[in-house]
C-alpha cells in the first residue's frame, strides 16, 4: 500500500486538499481533528493540558478554549513543545494503527495529513511526502481570515513551522493553492490519477 504524508504550513489550504482526496474515494486520515479529539473533555490529554496550562484554558463547557491556549502556546516555545509532548504521542499512534488497518482493508493508498510531519520526524514513516504550499501573503491573509487574530500573531504561528522552502526540498509531491479551488481540484485529481 501506498503511503503518503500530506503537510504544509498552516492555513496552506491541507483540508482542502485532503477533502478532495477524500472525495476521489482514497483512503485519509487528518491529525488535526485526531488532536482536537485527543482534548475533548475527560480525556488523559485533556487533563493534562489542564495540569499544565491552568483551568484559565477552559471554557464554561469545559472544552479547552484553543484560541486561549494558543496565544500561550506560541507565545513559548517551551510551553509549545509540553503541548506537543502531550497531543503527539497519541495522534502519532492512532495514525499507525489507521494506517494498518487500512492495509488490512486492501487500500491501494493512504492520506494522513499532518501539519508538523517534518517537525516531528514522522516523515521517514511515509512513503511519499505531498506538500501543500501558497504564496506567503496569502498563506498569512488567510491565517489572519480564518483565525481571527493580528498580523502579529499569525506571523509568530507561520514561524513556529519549517518554511514551505525547506517542506517542499524534502516532498516527492507539491499542489499550490494560490489559486482558485478548482485549480487546487485540478492538481488534487492529477496527482490522484497518477497514484
Amino acid at each position: 500500500m501506498l503511503t503518503i504524508g500530506l503537510t504544509g504550513g498552516i492555513a496552506t489550504g491541507k483540508s482542502v486538499v485532503l477533502t478532495h482526496f477524500a472525495s476521489l474515494g482514497l483512503a485519509t486520515i487528518d491529525a488535526d481533528l485526531l488532536a482536537r479529539q485527543a482534548v475533548q473533555p475527560g480525556t488523559e490529554a485533556s487533563a493534562q493540558i489542564v495540569a499544565r496550562f491552568g483551568t484559565d484554558i477552559l471554557r464554561d463547557d469545559g472544552q479547552i478554549n484553543r484560541a486561549t491556549l494558543g496565544k500561550k502556546v506560541f507565545a513559548d516555545s517551551t510551553a509549545r513543545k509540553d503541548l506537543e509532548s502531550i497531543i503527539h504521542p497519541s495522534v502519532f499512534s492512532t495514525v499507525k494503527d489507521w494506517l494498518l488497518e487500512c492495509e488490512t482493508h486492501g487500500e491501494r493508498a493512504a492520506i494522513a495529513a499532518i501539519p508538523l510531519l517534518f517537525e516531528t520526524g514522522h516523515d521517514k514513516e511515509f512513503k511519499r511526502i505531498l506538500v501543500v504550499s501558497c504564496d506567503p501573503q496569502i498563506q498569512l491573509d488567510r491565517l489572519i481570515a480564518r483565525d481571527s487574530i493580528t498580523e502579529s500573531e499569525a506571523k509568530q504561528r507561520i514561524a513556529t513551522q519549517w518554511t514551505t522552502e525547506q517542506k517542499i526540498a524534502r516532498a516527492d509531491m507539491v499542489i499550490r493553492t494560490d489559486e482558485s479551488i478548482d485549480d487546487t481540484h485540478r492538481q488534487v485529481e492529477q496527482i490522484f490519477h497518477n497514484l
